[in-house]
């Protein structure tokens, strides 16, 4: 099969499914399980199962139809592992059977084209991982089964479904104009890391963080503010942002809002309504929030110290 025939047999698949509107559930695999009490299974998996997860009691371990997995069945969970005993998927398996009307599903599906998308091979053979915006899915090559939930490599204890959620959220905010935040450039003879804030003007925490900005840029750390508004459009908050943005001396007229002093009203063309729509689509639930260089959130007030040693690792 070619890779483009193949590419688009797994996105007609996984685009009929979400014109079915099939919704998934999951849980955050916590990689640690019990001894197993199953009969008649595969000794080398029971003995890894009982390895990683010791406090619970495997039920049974059953070979999938899908090519190089097994189910392993507890009292509360099921967990699919595969034959190498090197990756866990905690999630949820649906078979997408030939009774869907594919024809109609697809015709759907074309007008709700996702605006980035891509396939790529897992390190389990057979396995394919497509990913929609901040979506990761995990599909078989015959096309019939597919999975949404955390593949972690039980060597390592790296999750590959947070890493790979990380890239995308790291080319979302990489396609975004520097020129449209507010840079708070490192102080040191080099920059050391570059960080992206999402911040409000009324949030308590980003008000203190923000107090400490020259420690930031004293370690070597650029910050670089993208705006959440947590009210909402056309809030208080937003209102004081698109002033801020608007205003000639930006820094300023931030410090100046930050610190609970009026600033002129302002008008202008503005990003503030697309980096708060822009936040909500990478994970931000609130304020303040840190986006690493690697595309990773850290939620919350993180010390100046505290950041740098985390970056650094």
């Amino acid at each position: 099969m070619s890779d483009g025939s193949f590419n688009t047999g797994i996105k007609e698949k996984i685009t009929m499914m979400k014109a079915q509107q099939i919704k998934l559930f999951f849980l955050i695999a916590m990689l640690l399980t019990l001894p197993a009490t199953a009969e008649s299974v595969n000794s080398a998996l029971t003995a890894r199962l009982a390895q990683i997860l010791p406090e619970k009691t495997l039920i049974s371990l059953q070979e999938l139809p899908l090519k190089g997995f097994y189910e392993a069945k507890y009292e509360d969970v099921s967990y699919f592992i595969s034959a190498n005993g090197n990756y866990i998927l905690d999630g949820e398996m649906i078979y997408l059977s030939s009774d869907l009307n594919a024809i109609a599903a697809l015709n759907k599906a074309r007008r709700m084209l996702f605006s980035t998308d891509g396939i790529s091979e897992t390190p389990i053979d057979g396995l394919y991982e497509a990913t929609y915006g901040m979506q990761v899915y995990y599909m078989t090559e015959d096309g019939e089964h597919i999975f949404q939930g955390e593949l972690i490599n039980l060597n390592s204890k790296v999750s590959l479904t947070r890493s790979r959620i990380n890239t995308s959220r790291k080319l979302l905010l990489a396609a975004e104009p520097v020129e449209e935040s507010i840079v708070y450039a490192a102080t040191t003879p080099e920059t050391k890391h570059v960080v992206t804030v999402f911040t409000d003007i009324d949030c308590g925490y980003c008000r203190k963080l923000h107090t400490q900005m020259s420690e930031y840029n004293n370690l070597g750390i650029e910050v670089r503010y993208m705006w959440f508004p947590r009210a909402g459009i056309n809030s208080p908050s937003y209102q004081k942002a698109v002033s801020a943005y608007c205003s000639k001396d930006q820094k300023k007229s931030v410090t100046m809002a930050k610190n609970g002093q009026a600033i002129e009203p302002l008008s202008c063309k503005n990003p503030i309504a697309a980096q708060y729509e822009l936040g909500q689509e990478i994970g931000v639930a609130g304020t303040p929030y840190f986006v690493t260089e690697s595309g990773e959130l850290l939620r919350g007030f993180v010390k100046p110290g505290d950041l740098i040693a985390r970056l650094d690792k």
